[in-house]
């Protein structure tokens, strides 16, 4: 095996999600998720202030904490893809 910092997976239509860490194993994806829109939005200031973070109903709430504290507004859409699409950037 090789080293690695993060391994990701998904099904088929990439839908679901996996992330593995060498600490930590099979991580929660939605604190993956969670950490990952803390930080690409505070690390990234030419993003409008108009640029939303969507997820779907069934997502963790510490989500929406994390949306909350960085000042964008959160939609929240029915679970499945084509519920996304048209608010996409």
């Amino acid at each position: 095996r090789a080293p690695y910092d993060l391994a990701t997976g998904n099904d088929a239509d990439s839908d679901r999600h996996g992330i593995v860490t060498p600490d930590a194993g099979l991580m929660n994806p939605n604190h993956y998720l969670a950490v990952a829109i803390e930080y690409l939005f505070t690390h990234r200031p030419q993003w409008s202030e108009q640029v939303n973070v969507g997820k779907t109903l069934v997502s963790s709430s510490l989500i929406d904490r994390v949306v909350a504290g960085i000042g964008r507004t959160l939609v929240e859409v029915p679970v499945g893809f084509k519920w996304f699409v048209p608010g996409l950037v």
